[in-house]
């Protein structure tokens, strides 16, 4: 089973940011491209539409939200995709490598970390990072609370 990001909530004092429309559109070119815990970006070579986050996304990315649903997209037809959006988010995620984990990494940002479909946070990488580890939650599995900065 492929890890992926666990909405949890948004801190308090962040603002969740309400749709002006309930979808947002993927290209054409896959099927389901987006799957629900997928990180959004906006699509960097499609001007208007949004993609799923690629391996070593940081601030210089536009971090839209998190996929509520995979996305509708198919090889032939544009299809659309549902995010979760706030300034900052709460979620679960995992770390690379959970056996390198430290309680001295808590407080530090991290940038993303995307391998065979398994999206977590590089503890390995801190610079422009986006994603801010809160708590260790469990140190054998690698899993954290974390806080992603959206744009």
């Amino acid at each position: 089973m492929a890890k992926y990001i666990q909405i949890v909530g948004t801190p308090e004092g962040s603002t969740q940011f309400a749709s002006m429309a309930p979808n947002f559109p993927v290209k054409a070119g896959a099927v389901s491209s987006i799957l629900n815990g997928y990180l959004v970006i906006q699509d960097g070579s499609n001007a208007g539409y949004f993609a799923a986050a690629p391996d070593a996304t940081d601030t210089d990315s536009f971090i839209f939200g998190v996929a509520n649903a995979p996305s509708t997209d198919t090889v032939a037809a544009d299809g659309v995709v549902n995010v979760y959006r706030g300034t900052r988010i709460l979620a679960r995620m995992f770390a690379k490598t959970a056996g390198s984990l430290v309680s001295t990494m808590v407080g530090s940002k991290f940038i993303l970390d995307v391998t065979s479909g398994n999206y977590t946070f590089d503890q390995g990488t801190t610079t422009k990072g986006f994603i801010h580890l809160l708590e260790i939650l469990d140190a054998v599995t690698g899993e954290c609370l974390v806080e992603i900065y959206t744009s």
